[in-house]
């Protein structure tokens, strides 16, 4: 119980705005928050037609119209369209194709547990930072579990700790809270 106390005392001290920004900063500034992807795509059943499409968009059809005639997804009837999605928002071998796509240009086809896809990537950009108030609950908890670590440390340093490994000592005895009260 005293423990529990003295780590509470430590986590509940007052955490300044100064280190408040000192943290975001360190997290935040000047870190490359990568890429976000605006993609379309044209989900389909077979490997087959995946390429018929791949065919007709490089023969100049549309491919948004393409997509709202031949995509069995729902995404189909406005053009494909995904929006804006950034790492680990799609499956896998859909979010690699398009993170080694360039802007405009379509992909192969792209097996998924969804079906077969034909992915037109239209534009990136970079990921923003986000505002410190969005973020400040965490960075306050961040600092104030590093406070914590940090006393326990200076409590370990100071500390004369000795491991005795007796075979004779059942590990289960720990949790045996009835050995408390003898």
């Amino acid at each position: 119980m005293r423990a529990a106390r003295m780590i509470e005392q430590w986590s509940e001290q007052p955490i300044s705005e100064g280190a408040i920004q000192d943290a975001y900063e360190a997290a935040y500034s000047g870190v490359d928050q990568g890429l976000e992807y605006k993609a379309a795509h044209i989900l389909v059943e077979t490997e087959a037609a995946a390429l018929e499409l791949i065919e007709k968009v490089n023969a100049g059809e549309e491919f948004a119209a393409l997509a709202r005639d031949f995509s069995t997804g729902p995404s189909g009837p406005g053009g494909g369209d995904l929006g804006w999605f950034g790492k680990g928002m799609m499956v896998p071998p859909f979010e690699q194709a398009v993170i080694e796509l360039e802007v405009g240009e379509v992909s192969k086809p792209v097996k998924t547990d969804f079906g077969w896809h034909v992915i037109l990537l239209n534009e990136t950009r970079a990921v923003e930072s986000p505002a410190l108030e969005d973020v400040r609950e965490m960075l306050v908890e961040d600092l104030r579990r590093a406070a914590v670590e940090a006393e326990m440390a200076i409590l370990r340093s100071q500390a004369d700790i000795k491991l005795i490994e007796d075979p004779q000592i059942d590990p289960g005895a720990v949790k045996n809270f009835e050995l408390l009260s003898q």
